[in-house]
């Protein structure tokens, strides 16, 4: 209910890049990339190349990637932010 009416996406990935988990608004999850950004679905920056999830698991720090800085044209009119979630050891 807090991300309502946003637009926007939330989404939990693995330090390979893969998404665990994700919550979004009802329009979000109607669109073409709503239907792309799903539990199970991998987004390394090796496999897909520029996206924020891809980058932030590789190179562990925030990164916030614009429209056409994607690799997927697809995703240009997006704009994504992602921040790791390191262990004591620096691990995601």
């Amino acid at each position: 209910s807090q991300i309502a009416g946003s637009n926007f996406i939330i989404a939990l990935g693995d330090a390979e890049g893969m998404v665990l988990d994700t919550i979004s608004d009802q329009h979000f999850a109607d669109s073409t990339a709503g239907r792309s950004v799903i539990p199970g679905s991998t987004w390394s920056e090796a496999r897909y190349g520029t996206n924020a999830l891809g980058l932030a698991a590789a190179g562990k720090e925030a990164v916030a990637v614009y429209g056409r800085e994607h690799y997927f044209t697809c995703h240009g009119h997006l704009s994504c932010m992602a921040a790791p979630i390191l262990d004591s050891n620096g691990r995601i």
